[in-house]
């Protein structure tokens, strides 16, 4: 029992920084938990968001606290608080956002006494740059983790954003991103701290293969059809409307098929707009935002899952769906060519057209598909292989 109590006192304490406690940040989070006495997550929230609780404004349902927060199954030894901060989705509002975030997570530890030996942040704006103001202040090592819009888009809206983002990076102790892609985009950028490509991963308890009539059954989705499966915010980097207009020509020439397509946001009034001028309406079903811990039904009961992004740093749900041995179609959208590697777990578009994309979709519902070989393929994503990388590189820092 002593022996124990001593490796408590020897394990260290981590900050961490994000903009949610869900998906892949709650999931690997909790892989990597076990190492550290304590873990105290702070997550940035915008109460303004929580409008769309009484006003159906698809944009806003994405953020809202019930989206970005999940707490189920939450080991004993992390701490969740949320940060409220009010802004605008404006330009000169997203500006400000680093030092109101900053100044946030600076209160919330002199309020509720926080001792951490290590800041780790999840993005690059405005995580990042808030942990880099709390290196300056507390002299704690600091990991940033760049996913998407941080790496390939920020950086080049203008140089003042090109500063704030090299700027934080370079008080960074290590950088890891998630892509290959991403790196070299960073590598762009004048980053003198070292770059770690560590992909996200994905819970092998959480997604696994099950039977797929079974699944259909709890979900009440038809026996007798293909089942195409999409899963994103409905944005229009996420390439939905280029998916429907290819599952229009999909439908033409394999008329026992059904899309399903599951998200929330800005995009989906104008993505029903389009299904019913099609003539689509009762041939695509739009489920609205699904909890991550309830998504492994859904895969299990699809035939493949289509990611028509025009943009991915990565793609995590194309990682879910191998390990449920359900296979992908994907555009070539910077994430996917590093995941989908063999046309025995998917296939990737060559031309970001509705024709090219139906191609491609048509191909993959005719091919007979080995479940557990694209299961095992993704074994190498698991939460408990890409925590030790993680922890290589934590342990290196402190």
């Amino acid at each position: 029992m002593r022996g124990k109590a001593q490796l408590m006192e020897r394990k260290k304490s981590v900050l961490v920084l994000a903009h949610s406690y869900a998906s892949f940040v709650k999931d690997q989070v909790e892989s990597f938990s076990h190492h550290f006495s304590q873990v105290t997550v702070l997550v940035r929230l915008n109460p303004l968001a929580e409008i769309a609780s009484f006003i159906p404004i698809e944009k806003a349902k994405p953020f809202q606290r019930k989206e970005k927060i999940d707490l189920s199954s939450i080991p004993e030894n992390i701490k969740v608080i949320p940060l409220p901060i009010f802004y605008l989705p404006f330009a000169k509002s997203y500006l400000k956002l680093g030092e109101q975030h900053f100044k946030k997570a600076l209160r919330a530890i002199e309020r509720h006494q926080i001792q951490f030996d290590l800041i780790y942040c999840h993005f690059v704006w405005s995580a990042g740059y808030a942990g880099a103001r709390l290196k300056e202040t507390f002299h704690k090592p600091l990991v940033v983790t760049g996913h998407g819009y941080d790496v390939y888009s920020l950086p080049f809206k203008n140089e003042h954003w090109r500063y704030q983002i090299t700027w934080t990076l370079n008080q960074a102790d290590q950088v890891i991103t998630v892509s290959q892609s991403n790196r070299n985009i960073l590598r762009s950028l004048d980053i003198s701290c070292p770059i770690e490509v560590i992909p996200n991963g994905v819970s092998k308890s959480l997604f696994e293969v099950q039977d797929q009539a079974a699944c259909r059954r709890e979900l009440a989705m038809p026996q007798d059809q293909k089942i195409i499966l999409a899963i994103g915010n409905l944005l229009p980097i996420k390439g939905h409307e280029l998916l429907i207009s290819a599952f229009d020509l999909v439908d033409q020439e394999q008329r026992s098929c059904h899309l399903v397509i599951i998200g929330s946001g800005e995009c989906l009034p104008l993505l029903k707009k389009q299904a019913s001028q099609l003539g689509l309406a009762d041939k695509i079903t739009f489920t609205g935002a699904i909890a991550h811990d309830q998504l492994q039904t859904w895969i299990n009961g699809a035939d493949l899952l289509a990611m028509p992004s025009k943009k991915e740093s990565f793609g995590v749900v194309q990682i879910e769906a191998l390990a449920c041995g359900v296979p992908v179609v994907a555009t070539k959208n910077g994430g996917s060519e590093e995941i989908i590697t063999s046309d025995t777990v998917g296939y990737l578009c060559e031309e970001h057209t509705a024709t090219s994309f139906s191609k491609s979709l048509l191909k993959a519902l005719n091919k007979s598909w080995d479940s557990q070989k694209i299961s095992t393929f993704a074994e190498p994503f698991h939460w408990e292989n890409i925590s030790v990388k993680i922890m290589t590189k934590i342990d290196a820092l402190c």
